[in-house]
């Protein structure tokens, strides 16, 4: 059965059925009503290539896990069109390329074959199997590059240290590696969609060492960023940000090809990757205080039957933990908002002791804590500190733990990064009497016992945004036609939005608000929707109010609902009033 699941017929079967279950949940998830206006803009080729594992550990087939990670992330993330495994494959077997490819020309002639214009390669560099008292782990470290085909240079970088859980018992190394794999795959992808900051125009070129472009601040430039400029699929330069404006920046050619001239297109350079190194072994399990963990697997296998005893008759199944994008109490501040079950771990409200929240980019603590008698929880933008009780891997056992207490973080957890896309799980603290707990070692008192769940994921990703800027019509305008062109600044994140309108600057009875348009764009700047008659939209009110809402559509379920039960984080509103139609003719 291991050599069937390593083997390349199983990951490519493996990679199609999520791929197709990511296409069947976005359609059933985000229909699109035929009375809607649509428009989309066309995204970039992308493929990416079998990844090699440098580490000496895991074998050949770690770098093909981590390659299948970061491609069924990236189809997730809806920021690119990616370009099919089999018909990448068959064009190295065409092309006589030995896999994985490692050489730059190689991937070039590979991209150029396909039609991608970035090809995404990477490399498993570094990992080692950790054993200790509570079980084994591992760490890795995953470097993942999007290489230019027009240029060979990499437009897309980022290298990302990944970690698994600790885990007791006879498990396997592929168990662990696979673990921490997926989470340095997560943490690769989120750092590259965030730096998609898009293709910038060269507007002007003053001197020949001297060069504008279109994009700014607004739309992530920074001075001291490199960029490459090319010309159709050729590069002709290579440019450095001096000075940065809210829309546009200045450059100096670092090296010249063939001439900079208006109207060739720059992309950031990420070529320059950061050494990670492997020393100490990074927090992951904590010491119990008192007592052993003998038994505790026994004891998790006897908690896990009991559930599903219990499963039958509630209707309650795992996945029941979910996060959606929201705002917060202020209507502005952008928030995660964390929700379960109260029985998902399938415990009585008198065993429930406290909720812990993680948050798969930080494994020192948990983000968020709360009583047990909470169902839900933001994750917001500041970091903080919590108290919370450190449970390390009790999960079951003979041995009675005592209550031990809530302690201070030891370093504040970060908040969130609007436009980031992020995974969580949940635990819950929880304690049984000594009388429940079999063979409980308590000399005879009776007394509580304390535990850990298991962490339960989250049914899917939440991406929180921040709100989109209303541009046209602007706020207050009057005399607007009836046919009207909506344009809004572009939400770093998100790849869909929904224009609405209202005859109330609320937007809270769903009979007085309409969906007009739909826009899918993941373009930084402006976006906008074609001219759209607004005429039969409540003719009788000459005041109208709209609003846009934007979702990244790989979050799942989406964002918190609105009044027409749509997902998406809604912008402040702007109002405008109408054209005055004429009086009607006088009657004979």
């Amino acid at each position: 059965m291991r050599t069937f699941l390593k083997s390349k017929f199983a990951r490519a079967t493996s990679q199609s059925v999520i791929a197709s279950l990511l296409v069947n949940i976005l359609v059933i998830a985000f229909p699109v009503s035929r009375a809607e206006a649509q428009f989309s803009t066309t995204r970039s080729q992308w493929a990416v290539v079998d990844f090699v594992n440098k580490s000496g550990v895991g074998g050949d087939a770690l770098g093909g896990v981590a390659s299948d990670a970061v491609t069924t992330l990236l189809i997730g993330s809806n920021r690119a069109d990616l370009i099919e495994k089999e018909s990448v494959d068959r064009v190295i077997d065409e092309l006589q390329l030995s896999k994985p490819i490692t050489n730059k020309l190689e991937l070039l002639r590979l991209g150029q074959a396909i039609g991608a214009e970035v090809v995404i390669t990477g490399e498993v560099q570094k990992a080692r199997i950790n054993k200790g008292a509570n079980g084994k782990s591992a760490d890795v470290v995953l470097l993942v590059r999007g290489i230019d085909v027009a240029s060979g240079l990499s437009v897309l970088g980022t290298a990302e240290f990944g970690q698994s859980s600790e885990r007791p018992g006879d498990v396997s190394d592929d168990a662990v590696l696979n673990e921490a794999i997926n989470f340095a795959a997560q943490k690769s992808v989120t750092t590259i969609i965030q730096q998609q900051i898009g293709v910038a125009t060269v507007l002007a070129t003053p001197t020949s060492k001297f060069v504008k472009i279109n994009k700014g601040s607004r739309d992530g430039i920074k001075v001291g960023m490199d960029m490459v400029v090319t010309r159709g699929r050729e590069q002709v330069a290579t440019i450095h940000i001096s000075d940065v404006s809210t829309q546009e920046a200045e450059a100096t050619v670092r090296s010249s090809i063939k001439g900079v001239a208006p109207g060739d297109k720059a992309r950031v350079l990420y070529d320059k990757l950061p050494e990670i190194q492997l020393t100490a072994r990074g927090p992951r399990t904590r010491t119990v205080r008192r007592g052993d963990t003998t038994g505790a697997l026994l004891a998790v296998l006897v908690v896990g039957l009991i559930a599903l005893t219990m499963n039958k008759g509630q209707g309650n199944s795992p996945g029941e933990f979910w996060t959606e994008a929201a705002l917060a109490e202020d209507g502005v501040s952008p928030v995660v908002k964390c929700s379960w079950h109260p029985n998902i771990f399938n415990l009585g409200t008198q065993n429930r002791v406290e909720w812990q929240v993680w948050r798969t980019d930080y494994a020192d603590t948990p983000v968020e804590v709360v009583p047990g008698s909470f169902n839900s929880v933001y994750d917001r933008v500041a970091a903080r500190t919590r108290n919370w009780r450190d449970m390390g891997s009790i999960v079951g056992g003979p041995a009675c733990v005592e209550d031990p207490g809530q302690e201070a973080f030891e370093n504040p957890a970060p908040g969130i990064i609007p436009g980031t896309t992020y995974m969580y799980t949940l635990s819950l603290v929880y304690k049984l009497s000594s009388l429940d707990v079999p063979g409980a070692e308590t000399g005879g008192e009776i007394t509580d016992c304390f535990f850990t769940t298991t962490r339960e994921p989250a049914k899917g990703p939440s991406t929180p945004l921040d709100q989109a800027t209303l541009i046209s019509p602007p706020n207050g305008a009057t005399d607007v036609n009836n046919t009207v062109q909506f344009s809004w600044t572009a939400v770093p994140g998100a790849n869909q939005y929904a224009v609405e309108i209202s005859t109330s600057p609320t937007f809270s009875n769903a009979n007085n608000v309409r969906l007009i348009a739909t826009v899918e764009s993941i373009l930084p700047g402006s976006v906008s929707t074609d001219p759209i008659d607004i005429s039969g939209v409540f003719p009788a009110s000459q005041r109208l109010y709209w609003r846009v809402g934007a979702r990244n559509s790989a979050d799942i379920p989406g964002p918190v609902k609105d009044i027409l039960g749509l997902r998406y984080v809604q912008s402040l509103p702007n109002q405008f009033d109408r054209v005055t139609p004429p009086p009607p003719p006088p009657s004979n």
